[in-house]
């Protein structure tokens, strides 16, 4: 694992880390995915089946729940809408040139309000 916004964390092994100093049982999942599950389990999802749980911060991602459970697709991408290309092509000051995290992710909404002229 090498997460793009942390950087200096390539490949550390914190799931082992945090299940050797705790002595329970640990799972890493991005923050959609986790805001999917406790949203299920003891939030505003309870009781349901299916639901999209989304996050507008450093990227733009969703969580899903489907059949009751979290839903990772195939290659372990779903919900990861952020780096999906799309025909957007300016503004945005993160991600690259077309993809919607460069305009709906926090940083992208940061710069559209400091190069707007109010």
């Amino acid at each position: 694992m090498s997460p793009p916004n942390l950087p200096g964390w390539d490949y550390v092994p914190i799931v082992e880390i945090l299940q050797r100093e705790f002595a329970v049982p640990c799972r890493l999942e991005n923050d959609a995915n986790a805001g999917a599950v406790a949203e299920h389990r003891f939030g505003a999802g309870q009781g349901t089946q299916h639901m999209i749980f989304l996050t507008m911060g450093t990227g733009l991602g969703a969580g899903i729940i489907a059949d009751g459970k979290l839903y990772h697709g195939a290659t372990d991408t779903a919900g990861e809408i952020g780096h999906v290309p799309g025909r957007l092509q300016q503004g945005g000051i993160c991600g690259r040139l077309g993809q919607r995290r460069r305009h709906g992710a926090g940083c992208g909404t940061a710069g559209y309000g400091r190069h707007r002229k109010w």
